[in-house]
């Protein structure tokens, strides 16, 4: 899985490719929060993964996967399935 990293309050998309599904995981070193949703995604609306948690979303286009962190540098790593 790449891994990529994420701020605080700085919405990031994953890059456009089409899949089944993707994996969105947490780096087990993280010290926040980050939190999974779409364009409107905020920390008080999105998916909380927290250190080396994981979700699977089944969507077809990445793009509209959002990652958003709660503090600074928290990183994470995703796969298209």
């Amino acid at each position: 899985m790449p891994a990529l990293s994420v701020h605080r309050n700085n919405k990031l998309a994953l890059f456009l490719f089409v899949y089944r599904k993707v994996v969105v995981k947490a780096n087990a070193n993280n010290s926040g929060i980050i939190y999974i949703g779409n364009n409107t995604l905020t920390t008080s609306n999105g998916y909380p993964l927290a250190a080396g948690e994981q979700v699977e979303i089944a969507i077809d286009d990445t793009s509209q996967v959002y990652v958003v962190a709660d503090t600074v540098d928290q990183n994470y790593s995703w796969l298209g399935i």
